[in-house]
């Protein structure tokens, strides 16, 4: 391996020729460390790498290069166009939400991230089992400590398999959540585990294995009620 590049520098670097890492998004890797917003020695060293595997450090909004001439010809662009990097999206949510520091902030996409900006973030290893993540803020003097969640995903899956009908359509969200309104409190006693990662339970319970659907009551209305949001 020569370099390796986040999927952001992979386009920076086809538009411009210039490898280059961005700071945010290496924060997201979990291999830097908060205290000098560099690559973590350790980190690197447990997993056999080392700075040289990486691009220097950019930080969002600065400049990595310009176009090159066969790509702007190929867009249809001026030469020597500016291209920036534009940082990692996580870290720009809570920039265009206009949070305050301190103040907690959901971040609803891919991921549900619940998040803040911090100028010190308070870090114990025995959090990381359950979710925690600590990456680099787009501000040098800021951390952004959080906890995430792939609840859209399981949403996403939902739909491709029990609304495989309208999978590809565009009115698919718009006929889920309609159904989903058209569902009475408790779903008539239907339950959906959405923990599919080994070792999560039904509220503890064991014999219960995650990403199983229950009926806890009767069958009756199967799939009409298959097709209710449920909560874990």
């Amino acid at each position: 391996m020569d370099k390796w590049l986040f999927i952001s520098s992979m386009l920076t670097h086809r538009l411009t020729g210039v490898m280059s890492t961005d700071r945010t998004m290496a924060g997201t890797s979990m291999m830097t460390a908060l205290s000098s917003r560099d690559w973590s020695a350790d980190t690197l060293a447990y997993l056999g790498l080392t700075p040289k595997h990486f691009p220097a450090f950019v930080d969002a909004g600065d400049k990595v290069g310009v176009l090159l001439p066969e790509v702007a010809e190929e867009l249809g662009l001026p030469a020597h166009v500016a291209v920036i990097s534009a940082g990692h999206d996580t870290q720009f949510a809570l920039v265009g939400s206009g949070a305050q520091e301190a103040q907690p902030i959901l971040s609803s996409g891919t991921w549900e991230i619940l998040m803040a900006r911090v100028s010190k973030p308070t870090v114990q290893p025995a959090w990381f089992s359950a979710g925690f993540t600590a990456e680099l803020d787009a501000s040098a003097h800021l951390y952004n400590p959080g906890i995430q969640w792939l609840s859209s995903a399981v949403m996403e899956w939902v739909a491709n398999t029990v609304y495989a009908d309208v999978a590809t359509s565009a009115e698919k969200y718009t006929v889920m959540i309609n159904e989903a309104s058209a569902i009475p409190a408790g779903s008539d006693g239907l339950i959906f585990d959405p923990r599919f990662s080994e070792g999560g339970s039904y509220k503890g319970s064991p014999s219960i294995p995650p990403g199983a659907i229950f009926i806890a009551r009767r069958l009756r209305g199967w799939w009409r009620n298959s097709k209710a949001v449920c909560s874990t």
